[in-house]
């Protein structure tokens, strides 16, 4: 069994928050708390993604008890998707549709797990996916959660995504939980072409390009026999993006003197500035919008004189996506 999403919306962005990742909850820790912020992007759809394991089947809860914002969603524990995946483990799912409890106009998202039973159990993902009014962009977005072991080929058809060309970019999310250190080949059966992903024990996000926005199917070969797929997300996206870099530099007595530059056809949502120095934050400044192809002059005031080297972090966002560029200097 599986349970898709599908949604096509233009004027809109999207994102995935992973709220909660490999929890524990037994008698000694019963809950789990976690908080995803919007900012100023309105809100428009979203849904939730839970993944739950445990040792043997679980039907022993005497409590449970999921709420988003507050409003409960669930008080009994009653997966949509449940499967044994090895004598040692049971896997099961939860999706729901939770865009009528996140309102419109709050900025944020509250999630809140209660758990009392006589087995621990895992919790070994919690994913928020949720759209956003966005006037720059279009996207269109198909999500399946499904539990498969991936010891044998698990082919993953891109067929129904069919898009048409307006679409600029495509990119693959994969949920992947694995008992073990492994790895992961994802070989793309149009022109067999393949990537090699390292997976860690526990839940793995997997974010990849996929060049063509026409590919039609992709084969996933895992090494561990009892590694799952979770859920996977096909993204398209008509979204230009910003690229921030810098310049000019030069290193004065009283800091540095920056010429930075936005490479991209895109204006950048905001962009920041970190200065480190053996990797504890020096200084740290907001630049807010930086529109395509602006060159912006800087300076940085720093409280001692540089010697050695130092790492300027250039962090920029657009359309809930955040990037980074490091550049090293050494002042003498």
């Amino acid at each position: 069994m599986r349970i898709r999403i599908s949604e096509e919306l233009n004027n809109a962005t999207f994102l995935i928050n992973n709220l909660v990742e490999d929890q524990v909850l037994d008698t000694q820790k019963s809950s789990v708390l976690s908080r995803a912020v919007f900012g100023n992007f309105k809100l428009i759809k979203g849904y939730l993604i839970i993944a739950i394991s445990g040792r043997d089947k679980i039907d022993n809860i005497t409590k449970w008890k999921l709420t988003l914002n507050n409003i409960a969603l669930t008080r009994e524990f009653k997966p949509h998707l449940e499967s044994k995946i090895s004598e040692k483990a049971y896997q099961a799912l939860f999706v729901y549709d939770v865009s009528k409890i996140l309102n419109t106009a709050q900025s944020e998202a509250l999630f809140k797990m209660k758990y009392e039973g006589k087995e621990p159990v895992t919790v070994n993902v919690v994913s928020l996916i949720t759209f956003h009014q966005y006037i720059e962009s279009s996207v269109r977005i198909s999500c399946t959660a499904e539990i498969l072991n991936l010891n044998n080929h698990y082919i993953l058809d891109l067929s129904p995504y069919a898009t048409t060309q307006k679409y600029k970019e495509c990119i693959l999310y994969l949920g992947i939980v694995s008992e073990r250190n492994s790895r992961l080949k994802l070989i793309n059966s149009d022109n067999n072409s393949f990537t090699v992903h390292n997976l860690g024990k526990g839940f793995n996000f997997i974010e990849t390009s996929l060049q063509d926005t026409k590919t039609s199917k992709l084969i996933l070969e895992g090494e561990d026999l009892s590694a799952r797929h979770i859920f996977h997300c096909v993204a398209y996206t008509t979204l230009e993006y910003p690229s921030i870099a810098i310049k000019q530099f030069s290193v004065t007595n009283n800091g540095l003197e920056l010429i930075l530059i936005n490479e991209g056809s895109a204006s950048a949502d905001e962009c920041e500035i970190i200065v480190f120095k053996t990797g504890v934050p020096m200084q740290k400044i907001s630049l807010g919008l930086f529109n395509a192809s602006e060159e912006r002059s800087i300076k940085i005031p720093l409280p001692n004189k540089i010697n050695g080297k130092i790492v300027i972090r250039l962090i920029w966002r657009k359309a809930l996506k955040t990037f980074t560029r490091d550049q090293i200097i050494e002042s003498k």
